[in-house]
C-alpha cells in the first residue's frame, strides 16, 4: 500500500481520541480487505485506543492481517531487512502490556511510558518480548518509531 491510497479512509474529521473508536466501528462493518484500509490508513493517528484494544485485535485476526501484505511500500526495504525473530518494546501505563503497538526500539518505548501528546502516565512500565515477524499484523516505520503490530 501506498502512503497516499489511504486518503479515502482517514479519519481526519474527528479527534485522535475518538478516531480508534470509530475506526473499530468501521472495520467492523467491512469486508477484510476494507479492515485493513481502515486500520492503515488510521492506526498511526489514535490516541487512547485502550478501550477498543481487544475487540480491534480480534478482528485482527479475523481478518488475518499480516504486516508482510500490509506493509507501506515506503517501508518495504526496512521490513524485508529485519530478521525473523523480534525484540520488540511497550512503553505505557502500567498493566497495559497486551496493547497492540510495540517498537523496536528501546528508547522510542521510554519516551512512550513518559507519555505523549499530552497524555502523562501515572505508573509508567516499559514492557519487552520477542516475537515472530509471522505474527506481526502491521508495521511502520513512517514516523521512525519502528511501530510493530501484534
Amino acid at each position: 500500500m501506498k502512503l497516499e491510497d489511504r486518503d479515502h479512509y482517514f479519519l481526519g474529521y474527528v479527534g485522535s481520541h475518538e478516531r480508534a473508536a470509530l475506526m473499530y466501528e468501521k472495520m467492523s462493518e467491512s469486508s477484510a480487505e476494507e479492515a485493513q484500509k481502515w486500520f492503515v490508513a488510521n492506526w498511526v493517528s489514535c490516541d487512547s485506543f485502550y478501550h477498543v484494544v481487544d475487540d480491534i485485535r480480534d478482528l485482527l485476526v479475523d481478518f488475518n492481517f499480516s504486516a508482510e501484505r500490509l506493509v507501506f511500500e515506503e517501508d518495504r526495504e526496512w521490513w524485508d531487512a529485519l530478521p525473523n525473530t523480534l525484540h520488540v518494546y511497550r512503553g505505557c501505563e502500567e498493566g497495559r502490556d497486551n496493547g497492540l503497538s510495540w517498537t523496536l526500539d528501546r528508547s522510542v518505548a521510554e519516551t512512550f511510558a513518559q507519555g505523549h501528546r499530552g497524555l502523562r502516565l501515572s505508573k509508567p512500565r516499559i514492557y519487552e518480548k520477542t516475537v515472530y515477524k509471522t505474527s506481526v499484523y502491521f508495521a511502520t516505520n513512517e514516523r521512525a518509531e519502528q511501530e510493530i503490530i501484534v
